[in-house]
């Protein structure tokens, strides 16, 4: 079983930081379009971390989130959701030789095609569970899944670009 390495820290709160202070004015199209960047924490860590430890991380992510938000949990939620799901998720994806012992998870490690439905799938769950939530209604499904699509497809994007900048060139 995996724990955490400095970079992990290092991520969780530059990721925090920069989702509390700059990306909470950064939705597009009228509210529809909102980046959670800061899901890319449970994205990225490691393969065979301890569910518990997982789980912890994913609460103490989306209260830290929650803060800046004044959401009173609702980003928690969605993020103990993520960390729920991922395990399975994993072992949808898993190919056919099993993971490596303290796998990485990025493009360049599993390829383009496994980030994208593992990141999409996870990010798709948060913001489903994010927005219902919020909204807590559905009187407005239409809207709230235009909603749900829309910061899907941006928080990719933002994912992708920092993914990409940040990976190392080999």
């Amino acid at each position: 079983m995996s724990g955490l390495d400095p970079k992990h820290i290092g991520r969780f709160f530059l990721l925090i930081f920069l989702q509390g202070f700059f990306l909470v004015n950064a939705a597009l199209f009228d509210g529809l379009a909102i980046p959670f960047l800061y899901v890319f924490i449970i994205l990225k860590l490691p393969v065979d971390i301890n569910r518990v430890l997982l789980l912890v991380i994913c609460f103490i992510s989306g209260l830290s989130v929650d803060l800046f938000y004044h959401t009173l949990g609702l980003h928690a939620a969605a993020c103990v959701l993520m960390g729920f799901i991922r395990p399975g998720i994993l072992n949808a994806l898993q190919p056919r030789d099993g993971y490596d012992a303290g796998a990485s998870i990025g493009i360049s490690s599993m390829g383009f095609g496994w980030f994208f439905i593992y990141s999409v799938a996870l990010i798709f769950a948060h913001h489903f569970y994010l927005f219902f939530l919020e909204i807590f209604s559905f009187s407005y499904i239409p809207r709230t899944l235009l909603k749900v699509f829309l910061s899907t497809a941006y928080t990719f994007i933002l994912i992708l670009l920092v993914h990409l900048i940040f990976s190392k060139r080999r």
